[in-house]
């Protein structure tokens, strides 16, 4: 009775797990594909421009994302020798 339990609960964190990783190389994908552009144009209430670097937040946001994926694949690697 306890097996199929346990069964189902690896099953349901392998597939979440899966998902959030093809969500993190989908958004590092899109990352780098923004890095790929100098400045970001903010139009602001009174109707002007502002030029916005990118550089500095994409560098976060790729730092962030990188070590969301080295924790969920070292998650999964420990789900798939654990079985």
């Amino acid at each position: 009775m306890v097996t199929w339990i346990y069964q189902r609960e690896l099953l349901i964190k392998f597939a979440f797990g899966s998902i959030v990783l093809i969500l993190d190389i989908l958004g590092i994908y899109c990352i780098v594909g923004l890095n790929a552009y100098d400045v970001a144009v903010k139009y602001l209430a009174n109707g002007m421009e502002h030029l916005e670097t990118l550089q500095l937040s994409l560098g976060i946001l790729f730092l962030v994302m990188m070590a969301n994926l080295a924790f969920v694949s070292t998650y999964l690697m420990k789900l798939y020798f654990k079985s």
